[in-house]
């Protein structure tokens, strides 16, 4: 179970308003920053491939990191979400038993728990407007804006 200490990890002056997260949330927020996106990464001339290849993506507000890989399933709409809450700052400590919501333009899709060592996974049809909102204590909240998986 998180710490008090550890919800401080979300406090910070830099802190993003989340009145344009759907819902708009009304206690402590912060919302996330895309660092890294392999979408964006340029693919190597003259390489093939029949698959569509995992996304991975990078979240981060402060030390708190959110590693994530979204796989397509061919042939059909959905997508298998896995990835896991770190805290860069402490790297033997976990993130366990952390609330996670799948959002969709608002809605709740499904909740869970991230496991003993930070770990989730999300099975769903394509959504668009997707967020994770992660429940970081009483109060706090980190919201990770999703791409949409097409």
């Amino acid at each position: 179970m998180m710490e008090t200490q550890d919800i401080s990890l979300l406090e910070s002056e830099t802190a993003t308003p989340c009145g344009d997260i759907h819902p708009p949330v009304t206690q402590d927020c912060a919302v996330a920053e895309l660092v890294f996106d392999s979408a964006m990464e340029t693919t190597v001339a003259g390489l093939r491939g029949a698959a569509v290849p995992a996304r991975h993506l990078l979240y981060r507000f402060g030390s708190v990191c959110v590693d994530m890989c979204m796989q397509p399933e061919l042939g059909t709409q959905h997508v298998v979400l896995l990835g896991q809450l770190l805290d860069s700052q402490q790297p033997g400590y976990s993130l366990g038993d952390v609330t996670v919501s799948l959002l969709s333009s608002g809605d709740a899709v499904s909740h869970q728990k991230t496991n003993s060592v930070g770990e989730f996974c999300f099975g769903f049809k394509s959504i668009h407007a997707a967020q994770l909102v992660f429940g970081m204590g009483k109060h706090k909240k980190l919201v990770v804006p999703l791409p949409d998986a097409d």
